[in-house]
């Protein structure tokens, strides 16, 4: 997961099952303005559709991936 922060923020990127249920936090915090990548290990996760979503001050940006094992 990569995105661009264009000023310093509070971030939370957290990861959710198709039904909604939260499996993961991977970023919960202040971050510095540039881009930043977070790489989610799935390996104990099955096969699927999953949202991922991120908060920061000022946006809320959510999008879905496949998981293919």
């Amino acid at each position: 997961i990569q995105f661009n922060l264009p000023i310093q923020s509070v971030a939370s990127v957290t990861i959710y099952d198709i039904l909604g249920r939260e499996v993961t936090t991977l970023v919960n915090g202040e971050l510095p303005a540039g881009t930043h990548t977070f790489t989610w290990d799935a390996s104990r996760y099955s096969s699927g559709i999953y949202i991922y979503r991120l908060i920061t001050n000022n946006k809320v940006v959510s999008k879905k991936m496949t998981l293919i094992k």
